[in-house]
């Protein structure tokens, strides 16, 4: 009789059903070697699920302000779309892009080639589509595949990797490669919003739409907006006559469109992009003949981005 009890109560206390001597009155017993084990499986597959969606969900994992981004590359091809919004346009560049192509005033004048282009894209999209040139979820047009979006900080002393001089320790040999900025070195002082710790992105697009890779630098600006840092070797008359070479390009290539108003709207957002960029159609690519897919964007030997174009 002694050894049954003995084997019941053992029995007992593995299957938690009498509680151990010496366990604190009120107080939860302590979790059995099962339990636990149980607890570390779950926790192994909380890590995992996060993991997993750092790796499907790259732009978020990338670039934490990735939503208000894609919101500027939205905005910037809304306005060239638009009639009369040469202006709104500009407003979407850095404080001293702003500045520089607005000086003598030629953002606000009207430009009537380049409207009656527009109104002409609008019309054409409209008999397509079925709808005006209205983007609707911003993420299903600047998706991780179209436009991938990496985020950093500008460091203490640091330049952009495009400004480098081939001379520069570290700068890659490039006979395109452009002059700094005459106050890009100053911190905290100067318009171009470049000193320590201000947030910047990159944002890269691959080649497809009869055009080449783009790559497309922003600068986060008080008091939470993000605007392109677009290159200073051309004028705002030169800006103009881009953004119309590109629409009336695009235009040209109606009978090409695609069915999915998604992806048209990707190819518009190329061109316009090109244009701002001062990157001619001509410069490489695919050809919109035989479908719009874009191509996935290249890395540079270790698996990081390669520079802005400036």
């Amino acid at each position: 009789m002694r050894t049954d009890r003995c084997l019941f109560l053992a029995a007992a206390i593995a299957l938690g059903g009498i509680a151990v001597p010496g366990t604190a009155s009120g107080q939860d017993p302590q979790p059995g070697p099962a339990e636990r084990a149980g607890q570390r499986m779950d926790r192994a597959a909380d890590r995992a699920g996060q993991a997993m969606q750092a790796t499907t969900q790259p732009g978020e994992a990338l670039a934490p302000d990735a939503e208000d981004i894609r919101e500027t590359l939205k905005s910037v091809t809304h306005a060239a779309f638009t009639k009369g919004g040469f202006d709104d346009l500009v407003e979407r560049f850095v404080d001293a892009d702003r500045n520089r192509l607005g000086q003598d005033g030629f953002p606000e004048r009207e430009h009537q080639t380049l409207d009656g282009r527009i109104a002409q894209l609008q019309k054409d999209w409209k008999a397509k589509y079925d709808q005006d040139f209205k983007m609707g979820d911003k993420e299903d047009v600047f998706t991780a595949s179209f436009a991938q979006i990496i985020q950093s900080e500008i460091g203490a002393g640091a330049r952009l990797a495009g400004e480098r001089t081939p001379a520069e320790p570290g700068a890659e040999p490039r006979v395109d490669a452009p002059r700094p900025r005459d106050d890009s070195q100053r911190l905290g002082g100067g318009d171009t919003n470049r000193e320590p710790g201000r947030n910047i992105a990159t944002v890269t697009i691959p080649a497809g739409h009869g055009l080449p890779e783009l790559r497309v630098p922003l600068i986060h600006e008080f008091p939470d907006v993000w605007r392109i840092d677009v290159p200073d070797n051309y004028s705002a008359q030169q800006l103009h006559d881009n953004l119309l070479k590109h629409l009336t390009m695009f235009n040209e290539q109606k009978d090409q469109w695609p069915n999915d108003p998604n992806e048209a709207y990707r190819a518009a957002a190329h061109h316009v992009l090109a244009a701002v960029m001062n990157v001619d159609a001509t410069e490489g690519g695919q050809g919109m003949e035989g479908g719009l897919m874009p191509r996935q964007p290249q890395q540079a030997p270790g698996g990081t981005v390669p520079p802005a174009n400036r």
